[in-house]
């Protein structure tokens, strides 16, 4: 018998290649805060598919984040459309600027009265 050269192929029954399972990795709490909140501002005022992203990474993690987390990301994507609304600009595309405006106001409706970034109630903010 002779041996075979690492060139020639091997013969026999045809194997699919492997695929690799998806990978989970585990995020610390605070590391997943940074990345979420850095993403989000990032993503404000850009005309592409990051503000619809930026929802569903907060639907996705928002059990990991403290009443005054999401306080802040409301308050930081509130300031931005108040800013936008006085120039007489959008957050975006028409479409982002929507976006950001039902995600800013969703996260308010989970925030016990007025909520802010302090954990503070406050009876009279205008997005309450």
């Amino acid at each position: 018998m002779t041996p075979r050269s690492k060139a020639e192929p091997k013969t026999g029954p045809k194997t699919e290649p492997k695929t690799e399972r998806p990978r989970t990795a585990r995020v610390d709490p605070q590391h997943m805060w940074v990345l979420l909140l850095s993403t989000i501002r990032y993503s404000m005022g850009r005309q592409t598919y990051m503000p619809a992203y930026c929802t569903e990474l907060y639907h996705c993690y928002r059990r990991s984040l403290t009443l005054a987390q999401r306080a802040q990301i409301a308050e930081e994507i509130e300031r931005e459309l108040d800013i936008c609304k006085q120039t007489g600009h959008k957050l975006g595309a028409m479409c982002d600027d929507a976006e950001w405006t039902r995600l800013a106001a969703e996260i308010r409706k989970e925030l016990p009265c007025g909520m802010d970034r302090t954990g503070r109630c406050n009876i009279s903010s205008p997005h309450a």
